[in-house]
């Protein structure tokens, strides 16, 4: 009866302490000047989501970013912010080598990249910025995929950017995002800001499909700052971000391309 007792407690304990969610990868590691860094990744599966936070010391307020890399390549961006310790382990002696190498990265500064949505594949993640050439990178399965944005046909990461690995992914992509802007742009209200917003996804396609890629992004430049004039919408997010994404593929370059 003193054993079962015994293994009932321990039971109780890592379950109160919580076990590692699906998926759940950590990698740290010393960037330039010994700082520490890391990355911390998991599936979850409340959301159908990965999860993913960076962690940098002395980064408070700056600028952080990740690469995805796999079906869906993603550079995605934010800002540090404060520790936030997890003070949920209550007993070292249960804590997993993975969880304890967490513990300790969450005594750093913070980004933390939200919910991300994937194609299913095998995907990496790399600590880009601070550090651009960092080893630090973890490796996730997405193994659920609820699919793209029912609307504009795309998996919308706030944050991140799309990024093509040749010159037909870039044709297509672009293609992809001149679409998706043309269908967000065309459920406005009618008025001056719709039809400049059509006219400068007119003449992106239009420049691109020719082949001037610096015409091709400056109608996209255009169109960004068309809409940062415009009053706060979730339209003007959405625009932003595709306008954004898809000046930087039109901006990628590729040999013989």
């Amino acid at each position: 009866m003193a054993r079962l007792s015994a293994a009932l407690l321990v039971g109780l304990l890592l379950t109160a302490c919580g076990g590692p969610p699906a998926d759940y990868q950590v990698a740290s590691g010393s960037l330039s000047g010994s700082r520490a860094a890391g990355i911390v990744a998991w599936y979850g599966t409340a959301t159908k989501s990965f999860q993913v936070e960076e962690f940098a010391s002395g980064m408070t307020g700056m600028m952080g970013q990740i690469e995805v890399q796999g079906p869906l390549h993603l550079v995605c961006a934010g800002t540090f912010i404060g520790a936030r310790p997890d003070g949920g382990w209550l007993f070292d002696v249960f804590l997993s080598e993975p969880q304890k190498e967490e513990r300790q990265l969450r005594q750093l500064p913070v980004l933390d990249f939200g919910a991300l949505r994937f194609p299913k594949g095998r995907y990496s993640v790399s600590l880009t910025q601070p550090a651009p050439n960092s080893p630090i990178k973890v490796s996730l399965d997405s193994t659920v995929d609820e699919g793209p944005d029912a609307f504009t046909g795309i998996y919308f990461n706030p944050g991140c950017l799309a990024r093509a690995d040749s010159a037909a992914q870039r044709r297509d992509l672009v293609g992809r995002d001149l679409a998706a802007l043309a269908k967000v742009v065309a459920q406005l209200p009618g008025g001056s800001f719709k039809t400049a917003a059509g006219a400068a996804i007119d003449s992106t396609a239009i420049d691109f499909a020719r082949g001037d890629s610096a015409a091709a992004a400056s109608d996209q430049d255009a169109l960004l700052a068309l809409t940062a004039a415009q009053p706060p919408s979730s339209s003007k997010d959405v625009i932003s971000q595709l306008a954004t994404e898809c000046a930087g593929l039109i901006r990628q370059s590729f040999p013989g391309a």
